[in-house]
């Protein structure tokens, strides 16, 4: 299986954490997500999200799983589509079948090198 970039862009699968302003959040609370968010971007957490599959969401270099050992162009889409402006539907079945590919091809993959 090879990751295949369309010429009209693909979509970011965003997984964002954000800091709620509202007047009901505490300054513990407040500090405690900056805190939260601030080890999420730590380089061992990208790494860990890098390893099942997740692009890194800081400048640290992207490596295998997402590499050409799997497939995959590390360079991404050259048209990044926010994922925003897709209809809800078709956005469930680009991520179930993605679901399902990665599954298999890293099955395959696995019982290859062993």
């Amino acid at each position: 299986m090879v990751m295949i970039y369309p010429r009209e862009g693909a979509a970011a699968h965003t997984h964002p954490a954000a800091l709620v302003e509202a007047n009901w959040v505490t300054d513990e609370q407040r500090e405690a997500a900056q805190m939260w968010i601030a080890f999420l971007r730590e380089d061992e957490q990208q790494r860990q999200f890098m390893h099942e599959g997740f692009r890194p969401s800081t400048q640290l270099p992207v490596g295998c799983p997402i590499c050409s050992d799997y497939g995959v162009q590390t360079n991404g889409p050259k048209i990044w589509i926010d994922p925003n402006h897709i209809p809800p539907k078709v956005g469930q079945q680009a991520v179930a079948a993605w679901v399902t590919l990665r599954t298999r091809a890293w099955w395959s993959s696995s019982s290859i090198r062993r």
